[in-house]
């Protein structure tokens, strides 16, 4: 029972954490702006009316019409997440296969380096992968391919 309760607990939480997102995408985001001598102005101004037919505009878009809406470029919403899942599919993937693969064959190597002189290098490749945060490895696989691989676009 008490893990019934911790599920619905984190389920409500996360329904509740969504719905927070989404009301705070739906806010209406139309800016005022104009010249006045040199001087560019921008006003915002808050509407009720605005945000309501926003929220109710999103609802009816995805019970009726089941769809997200489309994007500021008149994009389909769904066509925009199936290509990033894909490319985001492709990236998991390609790093579990990598991680288990390279993982196991450090394993290994440490298993038969254990009775060596050559142990100090397992612990001590093992401390410094373990030590290093994953977005740094990242910069620097990014770096390297900047600086060193040209030919390969990030952007």
């Amino acid at each position: 029972m008490n893990l019934v309760l911790h599920m619905l607990k984190s389920l409500c939480l996360s329904i509740f954490a969504l719905l927070v997102v989404v009301f705070i995408v739906l806010f209406p985001r139309k800016l005022d702006i104009g010249l006045q001598g040199y001087k560019m102005t921008a006003s915002y101004h808050f509407s009720w009316s605005q945000y309501a037919d926003n929220i109710t505009g999103f609802l009816h878009g995805v019970f009726v019409d089941h769809t997200l809406g489309v994007t500021r470029y008149e994009e389909p919403i769904g066509a925009v997440v199936q290509t990033a899942i894909g490319k985001s599919l492709t990236i998991i993937v390609i790093g579990f296969l990598l991680s288990s693969i390279l993982g196991v064959m450090k394993g290994l190597a440490d298993y038969k380096l254990s009775k060596s002189k050559w142990n100090a290098i397992g612990n001590g490749t093992t401390w410094l992968f373990q030590s290093v945060p994953d977005f740094m490895v990242v910069l620097l696989i990014q770096w390297f391919v900047i600086r060193y691989m040209p030919f390969i676009s990030f952007f």
